[in-house]
């Protein structure tokens, strides 16, 4: 039995590891803001990208954008070693857009709506 609990804690520790982010994370951890007030969301996300003030609410926008540049390949094939190369498969480098724009809606003082959009809007 102890050799059981041992090993379900093992397993469990490596799930908690394997863990990835995910947008229904990001979802859950932006709905949870709901009823806060700004100076909390300050306090935890740091200064908003933007603020916008209109008619009788504020929106605080937080942006992330950046481009994660990947290299290419050459075609070499084999183990390591240079075999071959073969000019189709070569590609070039090139970079991969992460965006992720969060915006919160506040009125009189607290944050009643969200929304974001964009393909890095994932969390733990």
């Amino acid at each position: 039995m102890k050799k059981f609990k041992i090993f379900c804690l093992l397993l469990g520790l490596l799930c908690i590891a394997c863990e990835k982010p995910t947008e229904s994370n990001y979802y859950q951890n932006v709905k949870s803001w709901i009823g806060k007030t700004p100076e909390e969301l300050i306090t935890s996300w740091g200064e908003p990208t933007q603020v916008i003030n209109n008619n009788n609410r504020q929106y605080y926008i937080y942006m992330v954008d950046k481009d994660i540049p990947l290299p290419g390949t050459d075609g070499q094939g084999g183990n390591g070693q240079l075999t071959y190369i073969n000019p189709l498969t070569n590609t070039p480098a090139y970079n991969v857009n992460l965006f992720c724009q969060t915006t919160f809606i506040v009125r009189e003082g607290i944050i009643v709506d969200w929304l974001f959009e964009g393909n890095a809007c994932k969390a733990y």
